[in-house]
């Protein structure tokens, strides 16, 4: 008895598309179950009066904090790269479509009064609280403003201005061979209480107006970590120390390994994310606080707002087991495929004529 070999060819074929077919299914199944949690090992809480409150329901993983002159709260998120703002308790996404710009500058935003200013790759966002427009200055690292002012630095180094109705061209670079690489994302921008703007980068530069003038120091690391304005001066941690530029900082010392990422004032007391917590400063003394949660420490951002309250970006305590589930379910599912793809294959490699 003779088998035709398309009616082989037909099976294999359909069953080729069926698995497919499953495939393709149970991949969409995986990434919907993933979305469900948008916000990845990090949150935004609040810290008020001794108790942590978490504020869920980001587009993205949250990067960047800020808070407003009126208190509202922005945050930067990744992975859906975009601002949210919370209104009522719920946070509005502001994506490309509306502020025009998309991969954000390292550094991340800056808030000046009410309105906000947004480095991308390809233009910088501005927002006075009522519309958005954008400014086509690319490849921008470093952003600073004040009283409806802003200065950009660029990948190449180049400084430009906008004075309160139009930008610019490039005032002036800090020679340095590494500009124009991927390390240049790491240099950054401040603006102290006196109006002196200021570069980390390397050493400590100031703008007198034209040109960059180092004003490190022998006594200057060669890469300090710049951990932003608080209180009108420029705060760094040199080799585990807390200090302030113009010098007048504090001198406390961080415990071993604790690495401080940002600073932000409020009540008197200077407040310092880190790899271990949340840190205050009264003077001399370090004091660490406790999470806002259990087993995860880690603060990526911080900011104060008017009434008080200190907003974090932080690491969140390990994931749930549904975190887990999902690749075992993917490579399950994948794994099946796999074995029935092969079976079939081996199955049309047979004889496809039978002797009765």
């Amino acid at each position: 008895m003779d088998v035709q070999p398309t009616d082989s060819r037909l099976r294999l074929l359909l069953l080729l598309i069926g698995c497919a077919g499953a495939a393709v299914l149970t991949a969409l199944l995986v990434l919907w179950l993933g979305s469900l949690d948008t916000e990845g090992r990090h949150g935004v809480f609040r810290f008020q009066e001794g108790a942590w409150e978490r504020f869920p329901g980001l587009a993205g993983q949250p990067q960047q904090v800020g808070v407003s002159e009126s208190g509202r709260v922005w945050v930067l998120t990744e992975f859906r790269s975009g601002l949210s703002r919370l209104e009522g308790g719920r946070w509005r996404f502001y994506g490309s479509s509306e502020t025009g710009a998309a991969n954000y500058a390292p550094s991340g935003f800056v808030i000046d009064g009410d309105a906000i200013w947004a480095p991308g790759r390809e233009s910088v966002a501005h927002s006075d609280g009522q519309r958005w427009r954008h400014a086509g200055i690319k490849d921008v690292v470093s952003l600073v403003a004040f009283g409806g002012q802003a200065w950009v630095l660029d990948v190449n180094g180049s400084l430009s201005q906008f004075d309160g109705r139009r930008w610019s061209t490039p005032m002036a670079t800090v020679a340095s061979q590494d500009w124009g690489s991927r390390a240049a994302r790491f240099a950054r921008l401040a603006r102290a209480a006196d109006g002196t703007l200021w570069l980390v980068w390397h050493r400590f530069w100031r703008f007198n107006g034209t040109a960059w003038l180092d004003e490190s120091g022998i006594d200057k690391p060669a890469w300090p970590d710049f951990l932003g304005v608080a209180r009108g001066r420029l705060w760094l941690s040199e080799a585990g120390v807390l200090r302030s530029l113009p010098s007048a900082g504090s001198g406390a010392r961080f415990p071993a390994g604790v690495r401080p990422t940002s600073v932000a004032a409020s009540g008197g007391s200077l407040w310092i994310a880190t790899s271990a917590g949340l840190f205050r400063s009264d003077g001399e003394e370090l004091r660490r606080l406790p999470g806002p949660q259990t087993r995860a420490t880690r603060i990526e951002s911080i900011a104060a707002a008017p009434d008080g309250a200190i907003w974090v970006v932080a690491e969140t305590d390990p994931p749930g087991p549904r975190h887990f589930v999902l690749p075992v379910i993917g490579f399950a599912v994948w794994a099946a495929v796999l074995w029935i793809m092969i079976a079939a294959l081996r199955r049309s490699l047979r004889p496809n004529s039978l002797t009765a």
